[in-house]
């Protein structure tokens, strides 16, 4: 390698210095008269070169102008022993440069003045090879002082490289931020990203990786700066090659580039985002959003053309925003456009949740009535709770249609209603779903009141039950067959009054122990009657919502249970307990039976352990 190796930058110097050295000794002995042929190898070397013609025609050219010559031979040999010293003695790669330009002035001059040679008709071949050997020499000076290696005079050189590459990657990444920023600011990429996310955060990307590149350039010239006294000819090599990098940054072309790439992505992905617009419910089903008034087209001033079709078939807004991209919109105007649709879009989606939601809350109640219904008939005797069952929930009246609402038709009024719902036809959808939601708890009605009026009335004796008008006395009177044969009692219906009687023989024993237990309390309440409202009060405690109040509304029991003396007796026994804070047992209607237990305390625990106290005082 012909850098940083002073051997080769000697070599080169000695063989620049061989014709200057000569032609200077030749030419000094002729301008002093001493005859060269008398000195020992230098006068068989001067009659060696007499026999080429063209240096005996230099000779003639050197006595024509001996004087003018001799003094370039003297320049040219005073300028070669200045690049010695510059190289060898200070070291300064400015100065013996400067020295190697004067050598290759004076070689120049040199040449000019045997220009005559031209003329005198020396074969070519010997002229050229004259004019060689001082080109030979200038290559060859030229050549020792790139190859020497500097130390002191390269640590400027170096310095000024670096300070250049440094400031010329601080003004790249300027001027590639500036050229950005015109055309995609924060707040326009900002409201990008929420449409078009992927090609943002490419586009982040690139222009990240511009930015580091520059801020790598700027470190590592600061970390070469920073090492010390930089005077190697490799510190040289890398500071040009640092500032090489640094011219080779183009910043504005980077960022045209980046900005046609990421006008390219956007297109792309707002298309694939916005081409089709599904909206789908909790059912599994697409809103035909086409047909929401006000949300089914949109106006983008910043987009030219029609309003855009929005939903079904028609659905446009992908196009159009894409189209828009690829004619050169401005960047900002695009973002603006996919704010508004983007708006405009989730706008519509809180209304059709809104809706769903609503029409959700009605369909809940639907099931959580149905399956209440269900609850209630597990309490009633199975033959009674069979065919209740398919009476409620299969639509199995006889020949005739139930004068009552079933499942059948609540499922088939919901399904039409769902249809509604996806239709966006909302109004219609809530209006019917609320009439399921009311039939269904027309249903349940039918089911509490056989499971909390009917059944205990038979358990416990005979008496007569309002018919609420919610069930009306066709669906009891249906089931007066299974009544009769489940319980063995007599059932008959009078007006909206259902009254219950037992067998004879059965009522005759019942009444006496009815009497003999009310004797034996002193004439208070059958003790079976306050356990019984004990337990209904256990019963709500463990179906209901986990809380430290229990009521239970008096009306749906027979009329016996909401005597004065029972519920005074259930008051009474319940305000003597050291875990109950508060018990309410109101004359008023709608009459109900109110209890709180203490804090921290379990209600459906302190029930069960009431009933157990007083089955345990009262037999």
């Amino acid at each position: 390698m012909l850098q940083n190796d002073r051997r080769v930058a000697v070599g080169c110097w000695v063989l620049a210095g061989l014709p200057i050295v000569a032609t200077f000794v030749q030419a000094l002995l002729a301008l002093v008269g001493i005859e060269a042929v008398s000195i020992p190898v230098i006068g068989e070397l001067k009659q060696t070169l007499d026999t080429v013609e063209v240096f005996d025609a230099a000779g003639v050219v050197f006595r024509d102008n001996d004087v003018a010559v001799f003094g370039l031979f003297i320049l040219v040999a005073l300028s070669w022993l200045a690049v010695a010293v510059g190289m060898f003695v200070l070291e300064d790669r400015q100065f013996s440069y400067a020295a190697a330009g004067l050598v290759t002035v004076f070689l120049a001059l040199f040449s000019l003045v045997y220009s005559p040679l031209l003329w005198e008709g020396v074969p070519a071949l010997q002229l050229v090879g004259f004019v060689t050997i001082p080109v030979v020499a200038v290559g060859s000076i030229w050549v020792s002082v790139t190859a020497y290696e500097w130390t002191v005079t390269v640590e400027s050189e170096v310095r000024e490289l670096l300070t250049e590459a440094r400031e010329q990657a601080e003004q790249a990444r300027l001027e590639f931020e500036d050229t950005v920023r015109a055309a995609a600011d924060a707040k326009t990429l900002d409201q990008l990203s929420e449409g078009a996310p992927r090609a943002v955060s490419a586009f982040d990307e690139t222009t990240e990786s511009f930015e580091t590149t520059c801020l790598e350039i700027q470190d590592e010239a600061d970390r070469l700066l920073a090492g010390g006294q930089p005077g190697s000819r490799n510190q040289l090599q890398e500071a040009t090659q640092l500032r090489d990098e640094a011219d080779a940054l183009a910043p504005r072309d980077q960022a045209q580039s980046a900005l046609d790439q990421f006008r390219a992505d956007l297109a792309q992905e707002l298309r694939t985002e916005y081409g089709t617009l599904s909206v789908r419910s909790e059912y599994g089903q697409q809103y035909a959003v086409r047909n929401m008034g006000g949300y089914n087209e949109l106006s983008v001033p910043d987009l030219q053309g029609p309003p855009v079709q929005i939903g079904g078939s028609a659905h446009e807004l992908g196009e159009r925003l894409g189209e828009a991209v690829d004619s050169g919109t401005p960047l900002p105007d695009i973002a603006l456009a996919v704010e508004q649709a983007r708006t405009h879009i989730e706008s519509m989606r809180e209304e059709v949740e809104r809706h769903e939601s609503q029409f959700a809350g009605s369909v809940e109640a639907v099931e959580t009535a149905l399956s209440d219904t269900e609850s209630a008939l597990s309490r009633v005797e199975e033959t009674v709770a069979d065919r209740l069952g398919e009476m409620l929930f299969e639509s199995r009246f006889g020949d005739e249609e139930p004068p009552f609402p079933t499942e059948v038709a609540i499922r088939e009024r919901l399904d039409e209603a769902k249809a509604d719902l996806h239709n966006c036809r909302f109004e219609r959808a809530h209006r019917s779903a609320e009439e399921c939601a009311s039939d269904a708890a027309q249903i349940k009605q039918i089911g509490v009141f056989f499971a909390n009026s009917v059944a205990p009335t038979i358990e416990h004796g005979s008496g007569s039950i309002p018919i609420p008008t919610d069930v009306g006395a066709d669906v009891i009177g249906k089931m007066g067959t299974e009544i009769r044969q489940a319980y063995d009692v007599q059932y008959t219906i009078e007006g909206d009054t259902l009254s219950i009687d037992t067998a004879d023989e059965q009522t005759t024993v019942t009444a006496e122990t009815t009497e003999t237990t009310t004797q034996s309390r002193s004439g208070g309440p059958p003790p079976e009657d306050v356990l019984y409202l004990l337990r209904e009060l256990d019963r709500a405690a463990n179906e209901g919502e986990p809380s430290e109040t229990v009521t239970i509304q008096l009306g749906e029991y027979p009329e016996k249970f909401a005597a004065g003396e029972v519920t005074d007796a259930v008051e009474s026994f319940c305000a003597r307990q050291t875990k109950i804070a508060e018990v309410e047992a109101p004359d008023a209607e709608p009459g109900y039976i109110k209890l709180v237990v203490d804090d921290n305390e379990s209600p459906s625990r302190v029930l069960s352990e009431l009933c157990d106290r007083y089955r345990e005082q009262f037999g």
